[in-house]
């Protein structure tokens, strides 16, 4: 840091080129790889945070793993807002309880089988999860009896991440296209929505 450097220069990369193939797993059809521009994933990125009302006050804990939406989606979305995720390598219910407590976090994302195996842990009735505000399941459907059996024993609201991004998806199926520099002001004149100040101005920029 104390020695001088010179200037980085940032690729002068166009916005609508090529940045990710994901690839699907052929759930409803064949699987195929989902080209995604570097628009589009920043966009889905700020889009992400701002559904879910992550912010800079967030903690976030989990053991999801990351090629594939969870790090180019909600991670990225997380970094643009400024959330701390502590991710862990395998998940572990001990280890799980003992970061939510150690890190006051305020979000847990997980799939179905995990919050099973939390509620089922002998480590679960002494687990400190009070920071906790809400928690996020994905990865496949969970029933509805099931949300209702962690809502009660997490004693916080259990959303779920592929209703959350249907209906995202609807409404902007109904709505006009935006802009990220306009997806960005709306965050930035509701309360409510994370603070994006610590986005690059440049990216901000971006139509």
């Amino acid at each position: 840091i104390n020695k001088d450097c010179a200037e980085i220069q940032m690729p002068d990369t166009d916005p609508n080129s090529l940045s990710t193939i994901a690839y699907t797993s052929g759930t409803t059809g064949h699987p195929k790889g989902a080209m995604q521009s570097h628009n589009a994933v920043i966009l889905n990125g700020a889009m992400t945070s701002q559904m879910h009302i992550r912010g800079e006050n967030d903690v976030v804990v989990s053991a999801l793993p990351c090629p594939h939406v969870y790090a180019n989606v909600i991670m990225i979305g997380m970094m643009m807002f400024g959330t701390k995720l502590v991710l862990h390598k395998t998940f572990d219910p001990a280890s799980i309880f003992k970061d939510i407590e150690k890190h006051k976090a305020t979000i847990f994302d997980g799939v179905p089988t995990m919050f099973m195996y939390m509620m089922n842990s002998p480590e679960f009735n002494k687990a400190d999860l009070s920071s906790l505000t809400r928690c996020y399941v994905g990865g496949q459907t969970m029933p509805v009896a099931t949300m209702q059996d962690v809502e009660k024993t997490f004693k916080v609201p259990l959303i779920d991440y592929k209703k959350e991004i249907n209906e995202a998806k609807n409404r902007a199926l109904n709505s006009v296209d935006f802009s990220l520099g306009q997806i960005l002001n709306l965050a930035e004149n509701n309360e409510n929505m994370p603070n994006s100040s610590s986005l690059n101005k440049d990216i901000s920029d971006i139509d």
